[in-house]
């Protein structure tokens, strides 16, 4: 076991059942900090111990504190005597350890600049009929699992189409194939169109599920929605597809901003 100083400045008890071993953990430059929330019940030795009471102990394990924890604390009190890690007031002696630093996050440039070697490919997501139907071109489709076939979708939440597509109970995927480019353009809002405006580029037909399908596209599904993640920025679709095709159409991906055909 040993006494932590949490991120939030709280003194815990982790691992209480672990009679073993006894230290305590001290985030880097906070060891004054440790010193005043251990109050009466503790003073420090240096940088590298400290001495704590077993009442201290006692109270910050809580309700792990029974009688089977406070017999076995006893015995390592009695094996701290027998070494020397007991005081003349029968407080402990700890090993004070600083765990590392964790490492930094890289910036959100850093992130973009690594993805946009990552080449992927280009989809409608879209979703609604008629003049209710929005649009949204994406390159973050992933397959899921294929037991049952499912896939999953990242959507800005500043989006114009994110209402819709969030909260739609099926969407439709059109992974764009070469000489789209231009309706990839169109749905990344190049033009500043915006719902229904969006789909009078392309020939678009109702799929299985009533969803918006371009014809011409390298492969298209209509899935159901089963699960909603909100993560940072993004909301996450999980997506669990109903019906699908695909055509013989090269694709095009994603790659450094540029729509590129594959060879």
């Amino acid at each position: 076991m040993y006494v932590e100083l949490d991120p939030a400045g709280v003194l815990r008890l982790a691992d209480p059942r672990n009679m073993r071993a006894f230290h305590a953990c001290v985030p880097t430059g906070q060891l004054a900090r440790f010193g005043e929330r251990l109050g009466a019940d503790g003073r420090l030795e240096g940088s590298s111990h400290v001495w704590l009471s077993p009442s201290l102990i006692q109270t910050l394990a809580g309700p792990e504190a029974d009688e089977d924890w406070r017999n076995n604390f006893a015995q390592m009190l009695a094996y701290a005597r027998a070494k020397g890690w007991l005081d003349a007031s029968g407080w402990i002696r700890a090993h004070i350890e600083f765990p590392p630093e964790p490492p930094a996050r890289i910036s959100t440039e850093a992130f973009k600049s690594l993805m946009r070697r990552c080449p992927a490919s280009i989809a409608i997501i879209a979703t609604g009929q008629g003049a209710g139907r929005v649009g949204l071109t994406v390159s973050s489709v992933a397959s899921v699992c294929a037991d049952p076939p499912t896939l999953s979708v990242c959507i800005h939440r500043t989006s114009s189409a994110y209402g819709a597509l969030s909260t739609a109970p099926h969407i439709a995927f059109s992974f764009l194939s070469a000489g789209q480019n231009e309706i990839a353009m169109r749905f990344a809002g190049a033009d500043g169109c915006r719902g229904s405006e969006r789909f009078t580029h392309g020939e678009w037909r109702e799929g299985t599920l009533g969803q918006p399908i371009l014809a011409g596209a390298a492969g298209v599904c209509e899935c159901e929605i089963v699960q909603r993640i909100d993560i940072g920025s993004h909301t996450m679709l999980i997506a669990e597809v109903v019906a699908a095709e695909s055509s013989t159409s090269a694709p095009i991906i994603n790659f450094e901003g540029r729509f590129l055909p594959v060879q």
